[in-house]
């Protein structure tokens, strides 16, 4: 891959990994405001259902953000090694198409499906 086009993966990288940093510490900052984190004596039932899949959906979102910027991090990583663009499972090179979509990939379209 070219240096040029490698820079525009890398710059794309970095700001999509810098936005999800900004969210998860919105996240951290905000959980002691998630419902449910009161004192629950003479709460109901059904509010402290609605807490419980609303702490649920909070951890799961959560979750996926930091898997994602697990993912961005290990794209970064292979722009080091020389390795980014290319498919884990073929070797082939992977379409500038797909990585404008997905920067992140591992994997070319043939082999993801």
């Amino acid at each position: 891959m070219r240096t040029k086009d490698l820079t525009y993966f890398k710059e794309i990288l970095l700001n999509r990994r810098n936005e999800v940093i900004i969210e998860l510490r919105k996240r951290a900052e905000s959980r002691n405001d998630l419902p449910g984190n009161e004192n629950k004596y003479g709460s109901h039932m059904a509010d402290t259902g609605s807490d419980t899949i609303e702490k649920e959906l909070y951890m799961y979102s959560t979750h996926r953000q930091r898997k994602y910027l697990q993912h961005i991090e290990r794209a970064l990583k292979r722009i080091e090694k020389g390795q980014y663009g290319i498919c884990i499972e073929c070797g082939k090179e992977i379409s500038r198409k797909r990585l404008k979509v997905v920067p992140h990939t591992q994997h070319c379209v043939p082999c993801k499906s």
